[in-house]
């Protein structure tokens, strides 16, 4: 082989590794896998754009209030109101956190956890991909831009979209 396509082929096995590396920590791979399965990442993005400004401070919180076990808790400050964000590692699991919120939004019964929740203001639950995003408020326009992002709540207070 010549030094020139050595050369080349070191570079292109240095750049899928790189690709690899990156695609594991900013959802990249799972885009290219599974088309549907937004991140937390790709969430916070896609709200700012639509809330049209920078894009919001998300913090990873460790906390005993982790309505569904298995999955990391963001919050999500530096838009109008916080938002919590729970990412679950597959889009099945996060659809069986979703499946485990009452309707109304006011309980969730998910394996070994059990609440009933009164809230200071009407909850609002989404899911898509591997997220689950949850809203306590009232801000028509926040709602939304979550629905045009997220698509319909699966619980929680029925709003005017």
């Amino acid at each position: 082989m010549k030094s020139g396509a050595k050369a080349l082929l070191i570079a292109g096995v240095l750049a899928v590794i790189q690709l690899v590396c990156y695609g594991c920590t900013s959802g990249l791979l799972i885009q290219l896998f599974h088309p549907g399965a937004l991140t937390c990442q790709e969430f916070v993005l896609q709200l700012a754009q639509l809330e049209q400004t920078a894009p919001p401070q998300v913090s990873r919180i460790k906390t005993e209030e982790n309505f569904f076990p298995g999955s990391s808790v963001y919050s999500l400050a530096g838009i109008k109101e916080t938002l919590r964000i729970y990412e679950f590692a597959t889009e099945t699991a996060a659809r069986r956190g979703a499946s485990s919120i009452d309707p109304d939004g006011f309980s969730i019964d998910s394996p070994g956890v059990s609440v009933c929740i009164e809230w200071v203001e009407e909850p609002h639950f989404f899911q898509k991909g591997r997220i689950i995003v949850q809203y306590i408020g009232k801000d028509q326009q926040l709602l939304n831009n979550l629905c045009q992002t997220l698509g319909p709540q699966v619980a929680g207070v029925p709003f005017a979209a």
